[in-house]
């Protein structure tokens, strides 16, 4: 590795730029840069800490600023602050970077132009902070100046090539063994890891245990926080998965993953729409088997002619702090009253391919806590039109309470009578709304019964500490007791419950009605779920009959037995307050 200071006049300013970004993401990992084709808006790398933003300007001068210069900067500032696409972003940071030294004057004048347009004061990065930054991350500058990116480049490629274990499995097959294997192989990922910019990897080999597609379905499933690319090289012994994952926002800009593919599906199959879907909007793309081929420039020399090959394509998760993933999904009914708030997270947000340097669509994807909601959105460019896309799945095994939410806001959207708008984490709720509710499939099977069922266990969880959770498999939940929860849910709520019954017992009284009368008792309520039975208190029975056999002995001592007219019983929970009452 090549230590000492940087020449910095040596350089063209392109590659000083990009070093000098490196640095920056290298500090801050969720750093992202604002690429020219896209448009800058006078920002190089932005930045975001708590909320507010941290932009960086880098500029290649290495020497006193010129009249041009100066200007090149302070149009930055002016596309900053004019560009809509920055209209609400909260500047709390401006940096200009140059491997230069700002005099005192040169200062002064950057702090006058920032200032008096609107900007905080600026933080002039300069050589100083180039050559520290330098020193702290000599493998960026070893890549970008010193010829490092050959020998990285090198390295890579034996890593795929046999992963540099061909030649000595043929020279020393004595010396094969499973700790000369991972030795080697570490030694190659440590060098990688440790001196690639951009980049690190992740290998995994495997015994096959079924058809090479299988295991690799298996491998490609839940793809890992920063997977950028997987290579996947199966037979019928073994499965072989090399992973890149991206260092910083930045890498995917300042080192890109290029693949000249031709895809291949069936006119107006899930595939083709699949495809179409990703292209325009960026959206997740699988394709089987025998749907690709083409060539594929990717780190690690993971690149090359691709053949009959399969394909999944993930949005590159964003790097960002958990709360400014989070938004209020917030539903309305037709009076403009509000009747649901849900908290949902981004998973990702992705946009279509290019076509003539423009983007066609772009897409975003929420999903909730217990993550069976999902959400959709989509913004077509061309038709300047917005759609949002609704889906479900059971909740099994979560929290009933996170359940009920889910459930009650999942039955709000699909309403076309209801209005809905993804807000802020905090603050006002905007007036905008979207309007006729989300668009999905057919309604699941069995929504009703999951909704009515997860409202009941909600009622049920203000009574006990004990954590209620939706069934983990409801096909094998006991009906009986599903039907006394929803029973009791009921009750919960305030209902009546109306029950049919000939004869009932009650206490013994020592003088007991000659005739027909109406009762009103107490009697203990319980009920029994998954996690243990829960006492409820008292609940209210009220019946009109006669008693027909007084101080009957029963297993619950003395009791008068009634004849019940019209073999009707009404159950009531207490009301908050209420007293025992007493027979009339």
């Amino acid at each position: 590795m090549v230590t000492g200071r940087v020449a910095w006049s040596r350089y063209g300013g392109e590659d000083i730029e990009h070093a000098v970004a490196m640095f920056i993401a290298s500090e801050h990992p969720r750093a992202e840069r604002i690429t020219p084709s896209r448009g800058d808006g006078g920002i190089d790398i932005l930045d975001k800490v708590d909320g507010r933003a941290v932009v960086y300007q880098v500029k290649g001068f290495h020497e006193p600023l010129e009249p041009n210069q100066k200007r090149q900067v302070e149009r930055s500032i002016d596309r900053l602050l004019s560009d809509p696409r920055w209209g609400d972003l909260d500047i709390a940071e401006w940096h200009l970077v140059t491997p230069w030294d700002a005099t005192p004057e040169a200062k002064q004048w950057l702090t006058d132009y920032a200032t008096e347009s609107g900007l905080p004061e600026p933080i002039w990065d300069g050589l100083t902070d180039c050559d520290r930054w330098a020193a702290k991350y000599p493998y960026i500058v070893d890549y970008y100046f010193h010829g490092n990116r050959e020998r990285i480049a090198e390295a890579a490629s034996g890593l795929l090539a046999g992963l540099r274990l061909k030649e000595m499995s043929e020279t020393q097959p004595e010396d094969l063994t499973p700790a000369k294997v991972s030795e080697e192989l570490g030694h190659t990922l440590r060098f990688l890891n440790e001196q690639h910019p951009f980049y690190c990897y992740g290998i995994e080999v495997a015994p096959a245990t079924g058809a090479p597609q299988e295991d690799i379905r298996a491998m490609t499933t839940n793809p890992r926080p920063g997977l950028v690319e997987s290579r996947i090289i199966a037979d019928s012994s073994v499965v072989v998965r090399v992973d890149v994952y991206a260092k910083s926002a930045l890498s995917l800009e300042l080192c890109p993953i290029t693949v000249n593919v031709t895809l291949t599906a069936q006119k107006d199959s899930p595939e083709e729409h699949a495809i179409r879907g990703w292209m325009k909007f960026g959206a997740p793309l699988t394709l089987p088997f025998g749907s690709v081929s083409g060539t594929s420039k990717s780190p690690g020399g993971l690149g090359g002619e691709i053949s009959q090959a399969a394909l999944s394509v993930w949005p590159v998760e964003e790097m960002e702090q958990p709360y400014e993933k989070e938004r209020r999904l917030v539903v309305f009914d037709a009076d403009g009253e509000e009747i649901v708030r849900l908290l949902i997270t981004r998973t990702y947000s992705s946009h279509g391919l290019p076509n003539e340097g423009t983007v066609l669509g772009v897409e975003s994807k929420f999903t909730d806590k217990t993550g069976c909601l999902t959400l959709i959105f989509r913004f077509d460019y061309e038709k300047q039109t917005s759609s949002a896309n609704l889906s479900l799945t059971i909740p099994e095994g979560v929290l009933a309470t996170d359940a009920y939410e889910t459930l009650r806001a999942f039955r709000a959207l699909r309403s076309p009578e209801n209005s809905f708008i993804l807000a802020p984490r905090s603050g006002p709720i905007p007036k905008d709304r979207i309007r006729g509710g989300a668009g999905g499939g057919d309604e699941p099977d069995g929504l009703r019964f999951w909704h009515d069922l997860a409202k009941a266990l909600s009622l049920l969880q203000e009574h006990t500490p004990l954590d209620l959770l939706f069934p983990h498999d409801l096909d094998a939940a006991d009906p009986e007791q599903l039907t006394n929860i929803l029973r009791t849910g009921a009750l919960l709520e305030g209902q009546v419950m109306r029950v049919q019954a000939e004869y009932l017992g009650s206490e013994h009284e020592k003088e007991p009605p000659a005739c027909e009368e109406t009762v009103v008792r107490l009697t203990p309520w319980a009920v029994d779920v998954a996690e243990g039975r829960i006492d409820l208190g008292d609940l209210l029975i009220f019946f009109k009959g006669s008693v027909v056999e007084s101080g009957k002995e029963t297993e619950h001592g003395l009791q008068d037995i009634w004849k019940i007219t019209d073999s009707e019983v009404l159950l009531r929970a207490p009301r908050p307050g209420e007293v025992e009452p007493s027979a009339s």
